[in-house]
């Protein structure tokens, strides 16, 4: 491998940027879920070998073996690797197999016809199934909720990574031979959230005209290394440790009785639950009762029925009282009521992904370029083909999606994404007829706005974690559009994006939906 005979590493050098990663996978058949990411060192001839001690080892590759990259049709920056013994990878003008041929012999992929297996990759459902099962908390009270953390490998991979790598002297040898001989960069993490998201997810949510009781919420983007979901927020990996720690806090703070016993006995909307002074406020000026928006927003997380209930990982929401239908003066489409809602009633948990300020500042700006499959293809098409105006569509996409968060989750300011990763919350508009500030008789400013919304994001914070609680701040009829107010700051912030996009000739609506999510929807 140090040496490898020309031509070995074509396929895989021959990934253009801005690739920077390459997916590998067994060319094996039926174990193509044991595929891993390694960052691609162009210029470098060379591969880090750290996290592929899994690969190699259900390969049975030992020194003086050979490992062929064969590019994976259909997937992009993915190769299929098999081993090459050494006694076959052995130059013998005139005679012998050739490297592809032996290669084709050792991965059962010889020929075009197996090529096509190797293009069958593991459903998404299979990976989030692997995944949920890694890094289930030690803590009884504070790591409800946490099974779908994600580490960098199951645990049996771990040990297997453990005893390749730590004690095997030998491989780290031969890693800084590799690196003093083409030197070998740090692995860089990928962009997250932006990494994630496909094609499929470059919305809000999916549209529906209503949702009954029964149907599952809208899939998030599989949970990447280190991330963490709960109640429908997914935390990026610099964030969780800090997320952790206020549950942790939280559980030491309960009375001793407690925390033997577990939460059977913790009333949840007195112990397990409680409105920070600003939610207080904020539906005091609108004559909720506080003491109802807790209720319900135990109801809504399943906390009534069973009061020591794990909280829910996935999307919280009230489908059965919510559906989409259009707004053409408000990017084309709205959530209204599918049945009475009551004042004080808890909606939703606004879905999204929770990051810092430099992870938001990096999405906002070059979150286009690291989108996953099909994106830099729907991105275009939104673009009107047109690829000088795919970096404002982004940035008015991505804008109209993002919620600034005061001290929620955890105390700090923080952002909210909702692009990929919300649920029918991510479908209420603001209130206001004219926000374009660059124009005149424009209301981004006019207290009027503040008085036509009907529902409210109330900060709650449940077992030392603040979630963001769509709450109805009146009674609202079947049919009525939801509508709250966004604020003046978020206009003015989000007036250049949108003002940019517009000058350039994009449609809001044709940038927001895919081609033909409106249709159906209720006018």
């Amino acid at each position: 491998m140090l040496a490898p005979p020309a031509g070995i590493f074509s396929d895989v050098m021959a990934t253009p940027e801005p690739s920077r990663f390459v997916t590998l996978l067994p060319a094996t058949p039926g174990f193509e879920h044991l595929e891993v990411k390694s960052r691609l060192v162009q210029g470098g001839l060379g591969l880090r070998l750290g996290r592929m001690a899994t690969l190699f080892r259900h390969l049975g590759a030992v020194a003086g073996d050979v490992l062929v990259f064969r590019a994976v049709p259909g997937r992009a920056a993915t190769f299929a690797v098999s081993r090459v013994p050494s006694a076959a990878a052995v130059a013998r003008p005139g005679a012998g197999p050739s490297l592809a041929h032996a290669a084709g012999e050792a991965g059962g992929c010889q020929g075009s016809g197996g090529e096509e297996d190797l293009g069958s990759s593991p459903s998404s459902e299979g990976r989030e199934e692997e995944e949920e099962t890694v890094g289930a908390s030690s803590s009884s009270l504070a790591g409800q909720g946490q099974e779908e953390v994600v580490g960098s490998s199951s645990s049996s991979e771990v040990d297997e990574e453990e005893e390749l790598g730590s004690s095997s002297s030998s491989e780290e040898e031969e890693e800084e031979e590799l690196g003093s001989s083409s030197p070998l960069e740090e692995e860089e993490k990928e962009p997250l959230p932006a990494s994630s998201l496909t094609a499929a997810h470059l919305r809000g949510c999916e549209l529906r005209p209503c949702c009954p009781p029964s149907s599952a919420p809208d899939p998030a983007p599989p949970l990447a290394p280190g991330e963490l979901r709960l109640c429908g927020l997914t935390f990026h990996p610099g964030l969780v440790p800090t997320v952790r720690g206020a549950m942790a806090a939280w559980e030491a703070s309960l009375p001793p009785s407690l925390r033997g016993a577990g939460l059977a006995d913790a009333d949840p909307a007195s112990q397990q639950l409680r409105l920070p002074a600003p939610s207080l406020a904020l539906l005091a000026a609108h004559r909720v009762p506080p003491f109802i928006v807790a209720a319900d927003t135990a109801q809504l997380l399943g906390l009534a029925a069973e009061w020591g209930a794990p909280l829910p990982c996935g999307a919280v929401q009230r489908s059965q009282l919510l559906a989409a239908g259009r707004d053409p003066t408000r990017g084309g489409a709205g959530l209204f009521a599918a049945g009475p809602i009551k004042r004080g009633c808890a909606l939703a948990v606004v879905g999204g992904y929770v990051m810092g300020g430099e992870e938001e500042a990096a999405l906002e700006l070059r979150g286009f370029r690291n989108c996953g499959e099909g994106a830099a293809a729907e991105l275009l098409a939104r673009a009107g083909g047109q690829a000088d105006r795919v970096p404002c569509g982004w940035r008015l996409l991505e804008g109209a999606l993002r919620l600034p968060l005061e001290d929620v989750p955890v105390p700090g300011r923080w952002a909210l994404s909702m692009l990929g990763y919300g649920n029918l919350a991510a479908l209420v508009n603001d209130p206001r007829a004219q926000p374009r500030g660059w124009e005149e008789g424009h209301d981004v400013e006019g207290e009027a706005a503040a008085g036509g919304a009907n529902c409210a994001v109330v900060p709650v914070v449940v077992r030392g974690v603040g979630l963001p609680v769509l709450v109805a701040l009146c009674d609202v009829a079947p049919g009525q559009q939801l509508l709250r107010d966004y604020g003046a700051a978020w206009w003015r912030g989000h007036e250049a994006a949108w003002g940019v996009a517009e000058h350039a000739g994009l449609r809001v609506a044709a940038v927001m939906h895919p081609r033909g999510a409106l249709e159906g929807l209720a006018p």
